[in-house]
């Protein structure tokens, strides 16, 4: 009994058969694979990483008596949910010391209140804050969206260079000979067979991490508006 030969077999045979363009295409889709897969390996990591330290956080920030009691820590994070915390913050102390002189520590903000245009001012920080930081979550995921959508559309271009290849090659000899235009076939099947491998797989790791993000910017709007409820909470009402 004879064992066809697998499927890994097929694509080298096809792959030494092509022709030039056909190989240089398929090189192309493979090193895009690489930089794509080692793009979104680093990216799940680091959006992992984000999300642990923004639970965290957001575990200390609901338990603090007070909430600039972080920011006087001068914490130093590049974790987008401290980075909207510590800019609404400084806009805040800002604000409050308008009113009262210096605020070294939560001590300082004692009886201290603010205005509606004050309170506008540091909700407009957090804000713009967080829009900054949700589009750097972002970063790279276009580039990402057009790997995946590229590296099919190279297989397309292979299929039909080959095809057009295949043609001229019986429009020259004049007659059909598989041997002989077996070759140009093939470049026209392994690319898109490699196109479609790199991109399905890439499109499910793509929409993993848009999902991730959604969900790292859901936390980021909560904790938004969680920080200026909690501001007009502790220092809201106009009492000057």
């Amino acid at each position: 009994m004879t064992i066809p030969p697998l499927p890994l077999a097929n694509l080298w045979t096809a792959f030494v058969d092509s022709n030039g363009i056909g190989k240089i295409i398929v090189l192309v889709q493979v090193a895009m694979s690489v930089l794509i897969w080692s793009f979104m390996g680093a990216r799940r990591a680091d959006l992992k990483r984000i999300m642990h330290a923004s639970d965290e956080f957001r575990r200390f920030f609901s338990e603090a008596d007070a909430i600039l009691g972080y920011y006087f820590q001068k914490p130093l994070s590049h974790n987008p949910l401290i980075v909207v915390y510590m800019a609404a913050s400084r806009r805040l102390v800002r604000e409050l010391e308008r009113v009262g002189g210096i605020v070294a520590g939560v001590g300082d903000t004692t009886g201290r209140t603010l205005s509606t245009a004050s309170m506008a001012l540091v909700k407009g920080v957090a804000e713009e804050t967080l829009s900054t930081e949700s589009l750097k979550l972002e970063n790279g995921m276009g580039a990402l969206a057009a790997g995946t959508t590229i590296a099919p559309f190279l297989g397309l271009l292979g299929t039909v260079w080959g095809v057009l290849d295949a043609f001229q090659v019986m429009g020259a000899k004049g007659a059909v000979n598989l041997s002989e235009v077996a070759p140009s076939l093939s470049t026209a099947m392994l690319t898109t067979v490699v196109g479609l491998v790199v991109a399905i797989p890439s499109v499910v790791g793509y929409n993993l991490l848009v999902n991730r993000i959604r969900r790292i910017t859901i936390s980021l709007d909560g904790f938004t508006d969680e920080y200026l409820a909690r501001a007009l909470a502790e220092f809201g009402g106009d009492k000057r």
